[in-house]
């Protein structure tokens, strides 16, 4: 298989394919290596499952069932039209035209072949599964501007029941495991938001921000950039506990239950706060606070 010259290659994935759900964890891989040796100017390959392999993982394979495995993920890509088997060898070699493969017009996600040897040489029990999931966050990687004409490097918001749909994950819990997997891989960078936003009547947490590891700083700080955008409707994980336990003091207070007047001072003072934010959100939300009129604390 004749290939680029062996260095850290980047190279380009079609975002459509990465995406598509139909495809195997090693038809993705398959084709991510399919463009990683993929040049300009030629259109036909010889190819040989142990030769993905080696170019995945940067080992070599005697293994028959990893070359069966590669080979089974070419023809899946021949089926899907992503690729052309023009021949079968007799030494389980392929003749295949990559032109199909080729990117125009279309969004790609730039790829760097020691992210791929990192993954695929991890202790990761599912390597393919999770090398999938890492593709498929990259593909969402957007990047933002950062003063006048200057761009910094590529960082995503994408909520994690997006991340686990579109690489075809069946548990949320997942999406969590493999990003601290990556992050512990120095791949990815995760900032993670502990808070809320109100939207539609609806608390919902405001998404984690990704980028790449070599990034973290301009994750970080685009991270505060986005969490602030939400202005009044962003609600503090920290505010948002004391409102709730605020909240259910306030409830079984107006129950008959008895508190000391230091817990009625701080319920009475955090939904002042909640209130404040509130009538400029949902009114229907407000508490009635005239309650504690009784108290040297409250203020018409």
């Amino acid at each position: 298989m004749v290939t680029k010259e062996e260095r850290n290659i980047e190279f380009y994935l079609s975002n459509h394919i990465l995406r598509d759900t139909s495809l195997s964890d090693l038809a993705i891989a398959t084709y991510a290596t399919l463009r990683m040796i993929q040049t300009k100017n030629r259109k036909l390959y010889y190819i040989r499952g142990d030769a993905i392999y080696y170019y995945l993982s940067g080992k070599v394979t005697n293994d028959l069932r990893d070359i069966k495995k590669f080979n089974k993920a070419l023809l899946e890509l021949d089926e899907k039209k992503y690729i052309k088997i023009l021949q079968n060898k007799k030494d389980s070699s392929f003749e295949v035209d990559l032109t199909a493969l080729n990117i125009s017009k279309e969004y790609y996600t730039i790829v760097y072949q020691d992210e791929i040897r990192k993954i695929i040489n991890s202790d990761e029990k599912y390597r393919f599964r999770l090398l999938r999931y890492f593709l498929c966050l990259v593909s969402t990687f957007t990047r933002v501007a950062e003063g006048k004409n200057k761009a910094t490097p590529s960082v995503s918001y994408i909520s994690a029941s997006n991340l686990r749909d579109m690489c075809d994950l069946k548990n949320i819990k997942t999406v969590y495991r493999y990003n601290d997997v990556l992050q512990d891989l120095c791949l990815i960078y995760v900032e993670r938001s502990n808070d809320f936003v109100k939207i539609d009547n609806t608390v919902k947490s405001i998404p984690n921000t990704y980028g790449r590891y070599k990034d973290k700083d301009i994750v970080i700080k685009t991270s505060e950039g986005y969490t602030n955008k939400y202005g009044s409707k962003r609600l503090s994980a920290k505010n948002a506990h004391s409102t709730r336990s605020a909240s259910h003091k306030y409830m079984w207070w107006l129950k008959g239950k008895e508190y000391s007047y230091d817990e009625l001072k701080e319920v009475y003072l955090t939904l002042v706060e909640f209130n404040k934010k509130y009538e400029r959100i949902d009114d229907s939300r407000l508490k009635d606070l005239t309650v504690f009129s009784e108290f040297d604390f409250y203020v018409h």
